[in-house]
């Protein structure tokens, strides 16, 4: 049997929901992309864990309840629309958040654990976003270059107030259940 594909991420509120999807709907993304992300599926991922082994993914997770017991929740804000990939024929339409030492911090503390306990390095440099729409579906069409990405756009806010363990069944919809939550603490005003 095989073992089930994991992630740790961000949540999105209802608001960056629908903020989202109508982006999707307004750029015609599902005219350039083959894959158009369901609103219930938005995150920003913290580490992807794929199919590694699962006692370690169990260890980690116990091991991040305590690491981020004490972690204060926090807000993301999003204000541009980039992507990865060809500038003309990306493989990626996402939304960027704004630089946020909160982000980073939590993100290196979860990718720390799990090297602790034998998961590969990551290669890349961190790069937060939420996934609009991806693998690119016409070789001979181009993204219209009066999109002018990377393209700043009104600022939506995403409350941070919870880290999730998620699985991915890829062949439903929405494609990610969330198995477990960390919540993060209130902050004191």
């Amino acid at each position: 049997m095989a073992t089930s594909h994991t992630f740790i991420g961000i949540p999105i509120n209802k608001k960056l929901q629908e903020e989202a999807k109508e982006l999707q709907e307004t750029f015609q993304l599902s005219t350039y992309f083959k894959k158009i992300v369901n609103k219930y599926d938005f995150h920003v991922t913290l580490l992807f864990l794929g199919g590694w082994n699962p006692e370690k993914k169990v260890l980690l997770w116990e091991g991040l309840k305590k690491t981020l017991a004490n972690k204060e929740e926090f807000t993301l804000d999003f204000s541009k629309i980039e992507t990865f990939g060809r500038s003309n024929k990306p493989s990626v339409f996402h939304l960027s958040p704004n630089y946020s030492d909160h982000l980073f911090e939590i993100q290196s503390l979860i990718h720390k654990e799990a090297i602790q306990l034998g998961f590969e390095r990551e290669k890349r440099k961190y790069s937060p976003h939420v996934t609009l729409a991806k693998k690119w579906k016409d070789s001979g069409r181009s993204l219209p270059y009066e999109w002018n990405i990377p393209l700043q756009i009104e600022l939506i806010k995403n409350s941070v107030e919870k880290v999730s363990l998620y699985e991915v069944h890829p062949s439903k919809e929405p494609m990610y259940k969330v198995l477990s939550s960390i919540t993060l603490q209130k902050r004191i005003q």
